[in-house]
């Protein structure tokens, strides 16, 4: 009953719905918020709202319900991925890497929608809501399930006219690293004064450094996902060479012991081939 107010957003539309009378539905919802001693919603004369506990609880109702149908599902057919899936994705990966996996994902299940926040540095997929979050970081808590997808290259870079005004890089830098941002090599000399422009400047977000280093304001360790096209036009070049060039180990975080949808696996299996 609950769950049908939520989704209708009134008492008596859920009323018509279930054939009951208008009076019983809000008893029925008195009852709940009595028994679990929280407001659920907000009554208003036109319509019902969801408070932030109610929007939590509904969360957790709906995902019930879901798991419910899939169960009836499978003993009749294999369930297809479908409903709403939250993912949660650093900006640059998931504007560039993830986004054409997620349509072609999306091409495969017609009954399948995504919302995609992006965000850097999530760590609890729990505070955004979501479903599933990719994230350079380890989460904080025990409680979160970490699976880890293939590595991601991050190769030094500099524009031409940076190089040709007589700046010679230097880095020292290997292995895999845990941040999933652009870094500035500090280690360069040059006549251009570029060293001194650097000091100046204080990057954190890996967008704006390619930005700067397609200016010539430096070299940058950018994500090969975020430099190849520069790359292949000549716009950068590629300063680190094998074995120098390092990683970022990106993660799959969950809730653990959240049983996982066809539409949590389904994306999994996607994300973990990347």
């Amino acid at each position: 009953m609950f769950v049908r107010v939520a989704q209708l957003g009134s008492f008596t539309a859920t009323a018509k719905a279930s054939g009951i009378s208008t009076a019983m539905v809000s008893k029925h919802i008195q009852d709940l918020e009595n028994r679990l001693a929280a407001r659920l919603l907000e009554r208003t004369t036109r319509s019902v709202k969801l408070t932030p506990r109610g929007q939590l609880f509904y969360s957790h109702c709906k995902n019930l319900i879901e798991q419910v149908v899939e169960a009836e599902q499978s003993v009749t057919r294999p369930p297809e991925p479908s409903g709403v899936l939250r993912i949660g994705a650093p900006k640059a990966f998931g504007s560039i890497v993830l986004m054409p996996e997620i349509l072609r994902l999306l091409s495969l299940f017609p009954e399948l929608k995504v919302a995609l926040i992006l965000r850097d540095n999530i760590r609890d997929p729990r505070d955004e809501n979501l479903d599933i979050a990719i994230s350079a970081k380890a989460p904080r808590d025990d409680d979160i399930e970490m699976l880890t997808m293939r590595p991601q290259r991050r190769i030094v870079c500099a524009s031409p006219s940076f190089i040709d005004q007589g700046n010679d890089v230097s880095f020292e830098s290997d292995g895999v690293s845990t941040d999933q941002h652009a870094e500035r090599v500090p280690n360069f000399t040059g006549r251009s004064g570029a060293h001194q422009l650097l000091e100046r400047l204080d990057l954190e977000d890996e967008e704006a450094c390619l930005q700067a280093a397609l200016l010539g304001a430096g070299a940058f360790e950018l994500h090969e996902f975020l430099a190849s096209q520069y790359l292949q036009d000549g716009r950068l070049l590629a300063l680190s060479r094998e074995p120098r060039i390092r990683t970022t180990n990106l993660l799959l975080l969950y809730e653990k012991g959240r049983i996982l949808l066809a539409r949590d696996r389904a994306f999994i299996d996607f994300a973990v081939a990347i």
